[in-house]
Protein backbone atom coordinates (compact mmCIF):
# COMPACT_ATOMS: atom_id res chain seq x y z
CA UNK A 1 0.00 0.00 0.00
CA UNK A 2 1.64 3.44 -1.04
CA UNK A 3 -0.08 6.27 0.94
CA UNK A 4 -0.13 9.94 -0.76
CA UNK A 5 0.64 12.79 1.32
CA UNK A 6 -1.78 15.43 1.73
CA UNK A 7 -0.99 19.14 1.56
CA UNK A 8 -3.83 20.96 2.06
CA UNK A 9 -4.39 22.96 5.46
CA UNK A 10 -6.14 21.19 8.36
CA UNK A 11 -9.14 23.65 10.06
CA UNK A 12 -9.33 23.63 13.69
CA UNK A 13 -11.63 26.89 13.98
CA UNK A 14 -15.30 26.94 14.92
CA UNK A 15 -17.64 25.82 17.90
CA UNK A 16 -19.02 22.99 16.24
CA UNK A 17 -15.73 21.66 15.49
CA UNK A 18 -14.28 22.03 18.99
CA UNK A 19 -17.05 20.88 20.71
CA UNK A 20 -17.38 17.88 18.99
CA UNK A 21 -13.46 17.01 19.19
CA UNK A 22 -14.07 17.53 22.82
CA UNK A 23 -16.97 15.36 23.31
CA UNK A 24 -15.00 12.64 21.06
CA UNK A 25 -12.42 12.99 23.57
CA UNK A 26 -15.13 12.25 26.42
CA UNK A 27 -16.18 9.76 24.90
CA UNK A 28 -12.75 7.79 24.46
CA UNK A 29 -11.85 8.51 27.85
CA UNK A 30 -15.36 6.59 28.90
CA UNK A 31 -14.24 3.65 26.26
CA UNK A 32 -10.76 3.33 27.94
CA UNK A 33 -11.33 2.97 31.28
CA UNK A 34 -11.11 -0.38 31.69
CA UNK A 35 -8.26 -2.21 30.72
CA UNK A 36 -7.70 -6.03 30.90
CA UNK A 37 -4.64 -6.60 28.62
CA UNK A 38 -1.85 -4.07 30.30
CA UNK A 39 1.73 -4.72 29.57
CA UNK A 40 5.30 -2.51 30.44
CA UNK A 41 8.39 -2.42 28.95
CA UNK A 42 11.34 0.24 29.59
CA UNK A 43 9.27 2.19 32.42
CA UNK A 44 5.97 2.72 29.86
CA UNK A 45 2.54 0.66 30.44
CA UNK A 46 -0.12 0.12 27.67
CA UNK A 47 -3.30 -1.61 26.86
CA UNK A 48 -2.68 -4.23 24.31
CA UNK A 49 -6.48 -4.13 23.06
CA UNK A 50 -5.06 -0.47 21.79
CA UNK A 51 -2.24 -1.51 19.77
CA UNK A 52 -2.49 -0.67 15.93
CA UNK A 53 -2.75 -4.03 13.64
CA UNK A 54 -3.01 -3.15 10.29
CA UNK A 55 0.09 -2.80 8.47
CA UNK A 56 1.17 -0.96 4.99
CA UNK A 57 4.77 -0.58 3.54
CA UNK A 58 5.90 2.85 2.09
CA UNK A 59 8.27 3.26 -1.04
CA UNK A 60 7.98 2.82 -4.43
CA UNK A 61 9.44 6.36 -5.01
CA UNK A 62 6.67 8.13 -3.55
CA UNK A 63 6.69 12.15 -1.78
CA UNK A 64 5.04 12.17 1.13
CA UNK A 65 5.69 15.34 3.22
CA UNK A 66 8.75 16.55 1.54
CA UNK A 67 10.13 13.39 2.08
CA UNK A 68 11.62 11.10 -1.02
CA UNK A 69 11.34 7.76 -0.87
CA UNK A 70 13.54 5.38 -2.68
CA UNK A 71 12.15 2.49 -5.28
CA UNK A 72 10.74 -0.60 -4.07
CA UNK A 73 9.21 -1.58 -0.27
CA UNK A 74 11.13 -3.19 2.59
CA UNK A 75 11.29 -6.91 2.35
CA UNK A 76 12.29 -8.44 5.28
CA UNK A 77 11.97 -8.52 9.08
CA UNK A 78 14.09 -9.03 12.13
CA UNK A 79 14.70 -12.97 13.88
CA UNK A 80 12.22 -13.19 17.07
CA UNK A 81 13.39 -11.00 19.64
CA UNK A 82 12.02 -11.94 23.64
CA UNK A 83 10.09 -8.83 24.06
CA UNK A 84 7.28 -9.91 26.31
CA UNK A 85 8.82 -13.31 26.98
CA UNK A 86 8.59 -15.44 30.21
CA UNK A 87 11.05 -17.88 29.60
CA UNK A 88 14.69 -15.98 29.80
CA UNK A 89 16.60 -18.96 29.06
CA UNK A 90 15.16 -18.65 25.39
CA UNK A 91 16.46 -17.25 22.22
CA UNK A 92 15.78 -17.02 18.66
CA UNK A 93 16.83 -20.65 17.63
CA UNK A 94 15.09 -22.10 20.72
CA UNK A 95 11.94 -20.32 20.88
CA UNK A 96 10.28 -17.87 23.83
CA UNK A 97 7.32 -18.27 25.48
CA UNK A 98 4.98 -15.33 25.92
CA UNK A 99 4.02 -13.54 28.89
CA UNK A 100 -0.10 -14.84 29.75
CA UNK A 101 -1.83 -13.03 27.72
CA UNK A 102 0.25 -11.04 25.79
CA UNK A 103 -0.26 -11.24 21.47
CA UNK A 104 3.18 -11.60 19.88
CA UNK A 105 1.36 -11.30 16.15
CA UNK A 106 0.59 -7.44 17.10
CA UNK A 107 4.47 -6.80 16.66
CA UNK A 108 4.96 -4.80 13.41
CA UNK A 109 7.52 -7.79 12.36
CA UNK A 110 4.76 -10.47 12.50
CA UNK A 111 2.26 -8.23 11.17
CA UNK A 112 4.49 -7.18 8.12
CA UNK A 113 5.13 -10.94 7.62
CA UNK A 114 1.59 -12.24 8.15
CA UNK A 115 -0.33 -9.03 5.86
CA UNK A 116 2.39 -8.81 3.18
CA UNK A 117 4.85 -11.53 2.94
CA UNK A 118 7.80 -10.22 4.73
CA UNK A 119 10.66 -12.95 6.09
CA UNK A 120 13.37 -13.20 8.28
CA UNK A 121 17.19 -13.67 7.12
CA UNK A 122 17.72 -15.49 10.63
CA UNK A 123 18.52 -17.67 12.10
CA UNK A 124 16.67 -19.43 9.20
CA UNK A 125 16.65 -17.91 5.79
CA UNK A 126 13.21 -16.82 4.46
CA UNK A 127 11.35 -17.78 7.13
CA UNK A 128 7.48 -16.30 8.99
CA UNK A 129 8.48 -15.03 13.13
CA UNK A 130 7.60 -17.35 15.46
CA UNK A 131 7.78 -14.86 17.87
CA UNK A 132 7.90 -10.96 18.58
CA UNK A 133 10.18 -9.58 15.72
CA UNK A 134 10.88 -6.11 13.88
CA UNK A 135 10.62 -4.30 10.67
CA UNK A 136 14.27 -4.17 9.14
CA UNK A 137 14.15 -0.24 7.48
CA UNK A 138 15.08 0.42 4.86
CA UNK A 139 15.22 -2.80 2.63
CA UNK A 140 18.97 -3.53 2.41
CA UNK A 141 19.81 -2.22 5.58
CA UNK A 142 21.13 1.03 4.65
CA UNK A 143 19.12 4.11 5.12
CA UNK A 144 22.58 6.44 4.34
CA UNK A 145 21.65 5.82 0.43
CA UNK A 146 17.85 4.45 0.82
CA UNK A 147 14.57 5.51 2.74
CA UNK A 148 11.59 3.40 2.94
CA UNK A 149 8.94 3.10 5.75
CA UNK A 150 6.07 1.36 6.96
CA UNK A 151 1.95 2.70 7.69
CA UNK A 152 0.21 1.37 10.73
CA UNK A 153 -4.03 2.36 11.88
CA UNK A 154 -6.29 0.24 13.39
CA UNK A 155 -8.98 -1.80 12.52
CA UNK A 156 -12.61 -1.61 13.22
CA UNK A 157 -12.64 2.47 12.16
CA UNK A 158 -10.74 3.50 15.28
CA UNK A 159 -8.73 6.87 16.46
CA UNK A 160 -6.44 7.94 18.62
CA UNK A 161 -7.46 10.91 20.64
CA UNK A 162 -5.11 13.81 21.54
CA UNK A 163 -5.43 13.77 25.03
CA UNK A 164 -3.30 15.45 28.00
CA UNK A 165 0.15 13.82 27.69
CA UNK A 166 1.58 11.59 25.75
CA UNK A 167 -0.37 9.26 23.19
CA UNK A 168 1.91 6.66 22.11
CA UNK A 169 5.65 4.66 21.90
CA UNK A 170 7.50 3.54 19.27
CA UNK A 171 9.43 0.73 20.63
CA UNK A 172 12.55 -0.07 18.30
CA UNK A 173 14.97 -3.39 18.38
CA UNK A 174 18.44 -2.26 19.39
CA UNK A 175 21.69 -4.49 19.44
CA UNK A 176 22.54 -2.47 22.67
CA UNK A 177 21.85 0.20 24.87
CA UNK A 178 23.98 2.73 23.22
CA UNK A 179 23.29 2.53 19.46
CA UNK A 180 19.68 4.00 18.79
CA UNK A 181 19.37 4.68 14.99
CA UNK A 182 17.46 7.15 13.00
CA UNK A 183 13.89 7.52 12.74
CA UNK A 184 11.16 9.79 11.65
CA UNK A 185 7.29 9.96 12.42
CA UNK A 186 4.25 11.45 11.12
CA UNK A 187 0.33 10.87 11.78
CA UNK A 188 -2.58 11.72 9.37
CA UNK A 189 -5.96 13.51 11.58
CA UNK A 190 -9.14 11.32 10.60
CA UNK A 191 -11.03 12.61 8.07
CA UNK A 192 -7.96 15.76 6.75
CA UNK A 193 -4.58 15.76 6.09
CA UNK A 194 -1.13 14.91 7.66
CA UNK A 195 0.85 16.12 9.93
CA UNK A 196 4.87 17.05 9.51
CA UNK A 197 7.25 14.93 9.97
CA UNK A 198 9.18 14.62 13.26
CA UNK A 199 11.68 13.53 14.92
CA UNK A 200 12.34 13.02 19.01
CA UNK A 201 15.19 10.90 20.36
CA UNK A 202 14.72 7.91 22.54
CA UNK A 203 13.69 7.91 26.29
CA UNK A 204 14.70 4.66 27.60
CA UNK A 205 16.59 1.43 26.88
CA UNK A 206 15.80 -2.09 28.28
CA UNK A 207 17.52 -5.75 27.56
CA UNK A 208 14.99 -8.32 26.38
CA UNK A 209 14.42 -11.81 28.06
CA UNK A 210 16.97 -14.14 26.37
CA UNK A 211 20.09 -15.78 26.29
CA UNK A 212 21.44 -14.95 22.88
CA UNK A 213 22.43 -12.09 21.28
CA UNK A 214 23.42 -10.15 25.00
CA UNK A 215 22.72 -6.72 25.55
CA UNK A 216 20.01 -6.97 22.75
CA UNK A 217 16.59 -4.53 23.55
CA UNK A 218 14.25 -2.19 23.00
CA UNK A 219 14.50 1.39 22.68
CA UNK A 220 11.27 3.35 23.68
CA UNK A 221 10.79 6.92 22.59
CA UNK A 222 7.04 8.48 23.68
CA UNK A 223 4.95 10.97 21.68
CA UNK A 224 2.65 13.47 22.66
CA UNK A 225 0.52 14.75 19.75
CA UNK A 226 0.63 18.06 20.78
CA UNK A 227 3.99 18.49 19.56
CA UNK A 228 3.66 17.62 15.86
CA UNK A 229 1.16 20.48 15.88
CA UNK A 230 -2.01 19.08 16.46
CA UNK A 231 -4.16 20.73 18.46
CA UNK A 232 -6.12 18.75 21.99
CA UNK A 233 -9.11 16.94 21.23
CA UNK A 234 -7.77 16.41 17.65
CA UNK A 235 -8.09 12.60 15.82
CA UNK A 236 -5.97 10.51 13.86
CA UNK A 237 -5.99 7.80 12.08
CA UNK A 238 -2.93 6.51 11.33
CA UNK A 239 1.13 6.21 12.23
CA UNK A 240 3.85 6.95 9.65
CA UNK A 241 7.89 5.93 10.42
CA UNK A 242 10.50 6.14 8.30
CA UNK A 243 14.39 5.89 8.41
CA UNK A 244 15.93 9.20 8.43
CA UNK A 245 18.69 9.52 6.10
CA UNK A 246 21.85 11.73 6.74
CA UNK A 247 21.08 15.12 4.83
CA UNK A 248 17.80 15.57 7.16
CA UNK A 249 17.79 18.27 9.64
CA UNK A 250 15.99 19.30 12.55
CA UNK A 251 14.35 22.52 11.84
CA UNK A 252 15.59 24.64 14.37
CA UNK A 253 18.37 27.13 13.95
CA UNK A 254 21.42 25.26 16.26
CA UNK A 255 24.25 22.35 15.93
CA UNK A 256 22.19 19.11 17.50
CA UNK A 257 18.77 18.91 18.47
CA UNK A 258 16.88 16.07 20.72
CA UNK A 259 13.02 16.37 19.19
CA UNK A 260 11.59 18.87 16.56
CA UNK A 261 10.19 19.09 12.64
CA UNK A 262 12.07 17.10 10.25
CA UNK A 263 13.47 18.91 7.19
CA UNK A 264 14.57 17.43 4.05
CA UNK A 265 17.24 21.05 2.76
CA UNK A 266 19.20 23.29 4.86
CA UNK A 267 19.96 25.80 2.09
CA UNK A 268 21.69 28.20 4.84
CA UNK A 269 23.70 25.08 6.18
CA UNK A 270 22.88 26.19 9.80
CA UNK A 271 20.08 23.70 10.99
CA UNK A 272 20.71 21.10 13.72
CA UNK A 273 20.89 17.59 13.46
CA UNK A 274 19.27 15.15 14.65
CA UNK A 275 21.20 14.28 18.22
CA UNK A 276 21.63 10.42 19.09
CA UNK A 277 19.59 11.00 22.43
CA UNK A 278 21.14 11.41 26.46
CA UNK A 279 20.73 7.86 27.92
CA UNK A 280 23.94 6.70 29.67
CA UNK A 281 26.63 6.22 27.20
CA UNK A 282 25.08 8.37 24.64
CA UNK A 283 26.63 11.85 23.27
CA UNK A 284 23.81 14.21 23.20
CA UNK A 285 26.18 16.54 20.90
CA UNK A 286 26.50 14.14 18.46
CA UNK A 287 23.98 12.34 15.42
CA UNK A 288 23.80 9.52 14.00
CA UNK A 289 26.77 7.85 12.53
CA UNK A 290 26.21 6.46 8.45
CA UNK A 291 25.50 2.96 9.58
CA UNK A 292 22.90 4.08 12.04
CA UNK A 293 19.55 5.01 9.38
CA UNK A 294 18.79 1.71 9.24
CA UNK A 295 15.94 1.53 12.80
CA UNK A 296 14.15 -1.66 13.40
CA UNK A 297 10.59 -0.51 14.39
CA UNK A 298 9.32 -3.11 16.64
CA UNK A 299 5.94 -2.36 18.43
CA UNK A 300 3.56 0.65 18.67
CA UNK A 301 1.62 0.96 22.19
CA UNK A 302 -0.98 3.23 22.85
CA UNK A 303 -0.59 5.09 25.91
CA UNK A 304 -3.88 7.50 25.17
CA UNK A 305 -7.39 7.33 24.12
CA UNK A 306 -9.18 5.39 21.24
CA UNK A 307 -12.17 6.38 20.13
CA UNK A 308 -14.45 3.55 18.43
CA UNK A 309 -15.86 3.51 15.30
CA UNK A 310 -17.76 7.14 14.20
CA UNK A 311 -20.80 4.61 13.39
CA UNK A 312 -21.17 3.45 16.61
CA UNK A 313 -23.96 4.28 18.95
CA UNK A 314 -22.13 6.34 21.30
CA UNK A 315 -20.64 8.52 18.40
CA UNK A 316 -24.35 9.05 16.91
CA UNK A 317 -25.44 10.18 20.25
CA UNK A 318 -23.02 12.30 21.02
CA UNK A 319 -24.05 14.03 17.16
CA UNK A 320 -27.15 14.38 18.42
CA UNK A 321 -26.44 15.87 21.65
CA UNK A 322 -24.50 18.74 19.55
CA UNK A 323 -27.35 19.07 17.62
CA UNK A 324 -29.88 19.54 20.07
CA UNK A 325 -27.45 22.47 21.72
CA UNK A 326 -27.21 25.12 18.38
CA UNK A 327 -28.27 28.00 18.98
CA UNK A 328 -32.36 28.44 17.85
CA UNK A 329 -33.88 30.72 14.95
CA UNK A 330 -36.38 32.99 17.05
CA UNK A 331 -39.69 33.08 14.86
CA UNK A 332 -42.07 36.75 15.68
Amino acid sequence: MILQAITKAVPHKGFAQSALRAGLFAVAVQANLASAATFSFAGFSWDQDKTPDILGLIGNGANLGGAQFSAGLPTNITRSVGFENSNPTGSADTGFIALPGYNHTLTLGVQANTQHGLVQTNPVANSPSLFSSAVNLPSGNDGSVARQGISITWSGGRSLANGPGDEFLIYESGSNSTSSEGQMVRVHLTGDGYSMWYYRAVDAFALYSQTTPTGEGAFATSFDLSSLGLPLNTLIDELQIANLQPGDRINTVGTFALSGQVVFSDPNNNLARPSVGNLLGMNPNSTFISTAFDPDPLYIAVTGSLVPEPASGAMLGLGALLLARRPRRRHN
